[in-house]
């Protein structure tokens, strides 16, 4: 079974250490070959954008409810950096409703992610082989 790697570095932000070793095992389940950064916040998602440690092109996994800087504000300010504002972002979420996938559309996420699902999502929407 081979698997096309992802050409971009990803960086997971998320507040909750095992919704990040969900994620990442999801993502080497599913065969996702691509460097991953971890964040414990936006405000340090941001501080590794800006210092160069997740190197373009880049993909943000986003959890929205975290302390110190949630997922809304981490999102305004990405896309009002011209540095930044290229980063592809997908909400990382548990709820399979997605209430609120039209206000993240407006703040210029390109999509959902359910978290126990992220590798076979994430390879999926960049057309990596996930069989």
């Amino acid at each position: 079974m081979t698997h096309a790697p992802i050409a971009a570095t990803i960086l997971l932000v998320d507040d909750d250490r095992v919704d990040r070793m969900i994620v990442r095992r999801a993502l080497v389940k599913a065969g996702v070959d691509a460097p991953v950064v971890e964040a414990k916040n936006g405000r340090e998602g941001l501080a590794l954008l800006r210092s160069g440690r997740v190197p373009a092109p880049r993909v943000v996994l986003l959890d929205v409810r975290m302390p110190m800087m949630n997922g809304d504000e981490f999102l305004d300010e990405l896309r009002r950096d011209p540095e930044l504002r290229d980063a592809v972002v997908y909400i990382l979420t548990a709820d399979e409703r997605l209430h609120a996938a039209a206000r993240y559309a407006e703040l210029g996420a390109a999509g959902f992610i359910r978290k126990q699902r992220a590798g076979h999502d994430l390879a999926r929407l960049v057309g990596a082989s996930t069989r």
